[in-house]
């Protein structure tokens, strides 16, 4: 690619692959985030930031990630790891866990997801999200059926969290 680029360097095709190659190369990334809600009356505006840091692994991928949060006059912050290891050729997982001693985040942040890669451009997964606010806890199931075309990701995901009996 770089003698093709010597030849023709506006030969966008090249020059786009050549990008991708050195992309998908890259041991690590680096990102940074930040949001904000507004709202028409009685709250003030709530902001939301992270930083991460990620590394493509010889296993698969890791992601350590750093939020915070400020709403409702108060703040804090919560670490989190997220893991990505390959199984097998075609599948893989995420595994989740996020500590925060702050109300605005839960206590402790559990995930564990398995992908699978199926025919015709289809990628399927089945997990679980387990949330613990100090004095109660959320368990949510999660699946997802998601559709590569061209360069566009189509992707439909339940969140179900049954009742509680009591």
């Amino acid at each position: 690619l770089n003698q093709l680029l010597a030849v023709h360097p506006s030969h966008a095709k090249g020059a786009s692959l050549l990008k991708s190659i050195k992309i998908s190369r890259m041991k690590y990334t680096a990102a940074v985030s930040y949001s904000a809600d507004f709202f028409s009356r009685t709250f003030d505006p709530a902001h939301y930031a992270s930083a991460q840091l990620g590394r493509t692994n010889s296993w698969g991928s890791s992601i350590l990630r750093l939020n915070y949060s400020y709403r409702f006059n108060d703040s804090g912050v919560q670490p989190e790891i997220d893991l990505y290891p390959r199984i097998v050729n075609g599948v893989y997982a995420y595994l989740n866990y996020g500590y925060s001693s702050s109300d605005l985040f839960p206590e402790h942040r559990i995930g564990a997801e398995v992908y699978a890669n199926l025919p015709a451009s289809l990628e399927a997964s089945a997990g679980i999200r387990y949330l613990y606010f100090g004095t109660s806890e959320v368990i949510i199931y999660t699946g997802s059926l998601g559709w590569y075309v061209k360069n566009y990701w189509i992707s439909f995901r339940p969140y179900i969290t049954p009742d509680e009996e009591t």
